[in-house]
């Protein structure tokens, strides 16, 4: 049975062969003339030829005038620039030539009903002009309906959730693989809890939620095939990669996701402990992105790219040289850090009942207690992780340093980049060119970012 209705939808669909959009200018010519004779004869009508201008008109801010009779060439159609301009319909670009034409379509098939299928319709359309013939088309339907198969966001983006269709790869012959994007509420609720839109669902093979823009302009930078497949969020900060990555575990089997933030100045048993409880956390061993930089077989690699030529050793020593003097800063952050680690903030008051002000007052003191016991714990967490910096600072300093006044201080040193962000895009570039140089934690990354988009993870 099911074999037969295979067959005979081959046979109707190849007995009808696509249809082709001739010359625009008859069309709309024939839709005046139908007003013309509907008003000759006191019909009451719309005046199709009108909603199709207005519907131009708005689309590309073109003036499209009624036809003039000439009685050399016939009929005449002119089309009014902003400018005050004007020209034939001859003049307009192919693809407002193959809009006015789908328009026209749209409109005919209003008065009858019926269905018009249009593929790809983007593939003569300048972006500027696909969401306004979509939203065009729309308003023209009446009695109508209309499928646009398209890969363009634009036209994605242009269409409510509820008439978004997606068409799956087949995996057994059990499975719809037509899927409509509002039967699925679990994308639903991605769309809405993370300002995703459907058309980045469509367009991606997986998420990727980063800290900030830099993550992402240097992730683009140094993967642009592997990040070129995933949809990329910026949270904001490691705490908002955190609330999206809680987010998407409670929405599951939307699209692989991989969340990727900064250690910062984790423990080794805090970031061990944070990548088991969430496997789709990837957290760098060092302190930031930038962190991976302060390496000197890159660094070296990256200089004899513009003919200077220097030793391993004196990178190295150009980086400790530069990394020193922030040791002072590092245990400021490691005391603080510590600090709010023995004691945490207050909890917020309960906010069911009581005055609001009452809370406020309420939290505030509840704070100022918690800043006086960490006033007490300074000299103690202190002098605790000064001895701890001390032992640790030889072997991990690339770890726990900020990386980027190290890489200000570098390209100072070097004498050979404008500034430390001209340095970092050369090494983030030499990284992504050169395999042999490429750090490994670069190269992890990339390896999972592969693993994720192919479902693999």
């Amino acid at each position: 049975m099911q074999q037969e209705r295979n067959q005979m939808m081959d046979q109707f669909i190849n007995q009808r062969a696509p249809m082709s959009l001739p010359s625009v200018s008859s069309y709309l010519v024939t839709l005046d003339y139908q007003s013309f004779i509907a008003a000759r004869q006191g019909l009451s009508i719309p005046n199709d030829y009108n909603i199709l201008k207005s519907a131009f008109d708005s689309a590309t801010g073109k003036q499209l005038s009624l036809p003039e009779y000439d009685p050399a060439r016939g009929s005449n159609i002119h089309i009014e620039l902003p400018t005050g301009q004007r020209h034939g319909l001859p003049e307009l670009s192919s693809g407002e030539q193959e809009m006015l034409a789908m328009m026209f379509f749209v409109r005919r098939l209003s008065a009858s009903g019926g269905v018009l299928c249009i593929d790809e319709p983007e593939q003569h359309l300048h972006p500027t002009l696909q969401a306004a013939l979509f939203e065009s088309m729309a308003n023209l339907a009446d009695r109508s309906q209309i499928l646009v198969v398209s890969h363009s966001v634009n036209l994605i983006a242009a269409s409510p959730v509820s008439g978004l269709i997606q068409l799956n790869a087949p995996s057994d012959i059990d499975t719809n693989q037509v899927q409509k994007l509002q039967d699925d509420p679990a994308k639903v609720d991605l769309v809405a809890d993370l300002g995703i839109t459907p058309a980045d669902l469509f367009q991606s093979d997986m998420l990727l939620i980063v800290e900030g823009d830099t993550d992402s302009q240097w992730l683009r930078l140094l993967f642009p095939v592997e990040i070129g497949k995933a949809h990329v969020v910026v949270a904001g900060d490691a705490q908002k990669v955190m609330a999206s990555m809680s987010t998407l575990i409670s929405v599951p089997s939307v699209l692989p996701w991989l969340c990727l933030r900064d250690r910062d100045l984790m423990t080794d048993a805090e970031r061990s402990q944070l990548i088991a409880d969430y496997p789709n956390m990837h957290i760098w061993p060092r302190r930031a992105i930038e962190s991976m930089l302060l390496d000197a077989p890159l660094i070296r690699a990256t200089l004899e790219g513009i003919g200077e030529t220097v030793t391993l050793a004196e990178i190295d020593s150009w980086l400790e040289e530069a990394a020193t003097p922030l040791q002072g800063d590092v245990l400021e952050d490691l005391v603080n850090s510590e600090l709010k680690r023995r004691v945490p903030p207050p909890e917020v008051p309960d906010t069911s009942s009581g005055d609001r002000f009452a809370r406020t007052e309420e939290y505030l003191r509840r704070y100022a207690a918690v800043n006086t016991r960490r006033a007490d714990l300074v000299t103690t967490v202190l002098a605790e992780e000064r001895e701890r910096l001390t032992a640790r600072w030889p072997q991990d300093w690339k770890t726990l340093v900020d990386p980027k006044p190290v890489i200000a201080r570098l390209t100072q040193k070097i004498g050979r980049f404008r500034t430390s962000a001209d340095l970092i895009q050369a090494l983030f570039t030499r990284a992504r060119l050169d395999e042999s140089v490429r750090p490994e934690p670069f190269e992890e990354l990339r390896r999972r970012l592969v693993d994720t988009a192919s479902g693999n993870q």
